[in-house]
């Protein structure tokens, strides 16, 4: 009887460990490492602790810190009242195999601490997939500026692969026209640069050439890739479109040919156009910025076509537009080079001026003066299609600047109109049917 006693009084004092102490456990067992975001690794503990405590770990496997993985920290640390810790484990790698790693908690070497039945986890790091990198487009006409855009795609991503970090991939320009002289690379970029998350990227050439020698000068944008760096060089193949060319030229009617639809007003639209400027030379006259012929609409569309043996414009206007161009004939197309005083003049467009045999001279709602008139028309290339750009100086004041055009008896106007001062500047994007 008394050995049953001290038998049932010996299980009653015997404790479970894990009842009396706080167990430190991975979230879970397994994990994977790849490029579409960093990884989350969390330690929990079965009670909230009392005081701060470090649960450091040991990393073993194939993959390799710094050089395919870089971690937050080298243990998980729990304040006081915490249950759970974490690290952050960040891809690095262009491995083409399979990688593995495992991760495994140390003893806390804490009285009242200790691992529990969770204590590694094992992270695979799957084979990279080679992205491509290809051009939008290869074979164009360069008679302004150009935006030149790099893609990146994987074959069973195609559009939806996105830069798990900041890609820098440098390129190499070849060509028979001289740097500097005959064409500038905005911003003097050097590489094509993909923000964390992006599968595009841009730079902008622009020529500088106003009179093109005949043959024409080529331009081919190309990769740098022996200077691709080191660390995600193995990372990166050509793609369908690998070379960028483009062909110097001027502005030509054919390059005209096709419909437009508005777009927008840089003076009012575009926060780097010197709208100040031209605040501070109209405002002593009274007049406000708002009233220019702005109103318009993705509706607003002219067309140019050729027509009964010669060149119209055929417009479908509803907004400001229709104040001042109207269906007319096009003649004395002279190829020229524009500079808008309001936006950048030191990146001339190449352009055409162009008579067109009927507008409203007076830009104006309610008062009408129907004659011909000069405008500048320029075009652009980027990645989202071709801008036509409309440059209106010839015209009178009527609806708006009206104080400016009367100051001294049309001193100011005339003294800053050849300078394109009062030039009413309209943007396009080409309609593609």
């Amino acid at each position: 009887m008394s050995l049953c006693c001290a038998g049932l009084v010996l299980a009653s004092c015997t404790e479970n460990p894990a009842e009396t102490q706080t167990m430190f456990n991975f979230s879970a067992d397994t994990y994977q490492l790849t490029d579409e975001g960093d990884l989350t690794v969390t330690v929990t503990a079965t009670k909230a602790v009392t005081e701060a405590v470090d649960i450091r770990f040991t990393a073993s496997g194939t993959a390799e810190e710094g050089t395919d993985y870089t971690v937050s920290a080298d243990h998980f640390a729990f304040s006081a009242g915490e249950t759970e810790a974490s690290i952050t484990l960040s891809s690095v790698s262009v491995n083409k195999e399979d990688l593995d790693l495992t991760l495994t908690l140390s003893d806390p070497g804490v009285e009242g601490y200790a691992l529990g039945a969770v204590s590694s986890a094992k992270i695979t790091v799957p084979a990279k997939e080679t992205v491509y990198y290809t051009f939008t487009t290869t074979d164009l006409n360069l008679s302004s500026e150009m935006i030149v855009t790099l893609n990146l795609v994987t074959r069973s991503a195609e559009n939806a692969y996105s830069a798990p970090r900041e890609f820098h991939i440098p390129f190499i320009i070849t060509s028979d026209a001289i740097a500097g002289t005959d064409y500038e690379v905005i911003d003097d970029a050097t590489e094509f640069v993909f923000p964390e998350g992006s599968n595009s990227a841009s730079i902008t050439i622009a020529s500088k050439m106003s009179a093109i020698p005949d043959p024409a000068p080529e331009l081919t944008v190309s990769i740098d890739v022996e200077n691709i760096p080191a660390e995600y060089k193995d990372y990166f193949a050509p793609g369908v479109n690998s070379e960028f060319s483009v062909k110097f030229g001027v502005l030509t009617f054919n390059d005209l040919v096709g419909r437009w639809t508005y777009s927008g007003f840089p003076i009012l639209d575009d926060p780097e156009a010197d709208r100040a400027t031209l605040e501070m030379i109209t405002l002593d006259a009274g007049d406000d910025l708002n009233d220019l012929p702005h109103d318009n609409t993705s509706d607003d569309v002219i067309e140019f076509r050729e027509e009964n043996g010669g060149i119209a414009m055929v417009t479908s206007l509803s907004g400001d537009l229709k104040n001042y161009f109207m269906d007319c004939e096009i003649s004395d197309i002279t190829a020229t080079t524009y500079e808008w005083y309001f936006y950048d003049p030191a990146r001339p467009l190449n352009a055409v001026s162009a008579t067109l045999s009927a507008v409203n001279y007076n830009f104006s709602a309610t008062s009408v003066q129907e004659q011909s008139a000069s405008v500048f028309f320029a075009v652009t290339s980027g990645s989202d299609g071709r801008q036509l750009h409309v440059f209106v100086r010839d015209y009178q004041p009527t609806d708006f600047f009206q104080g400016t055009y009367a100051y001294g008896d049309h001193l100011v106007w005339d003294m800053y109109k050849e300078f394109g001062y009062w030039d009413l500047y309209f943007v396009f994007n080409e309609v593609n049917e």
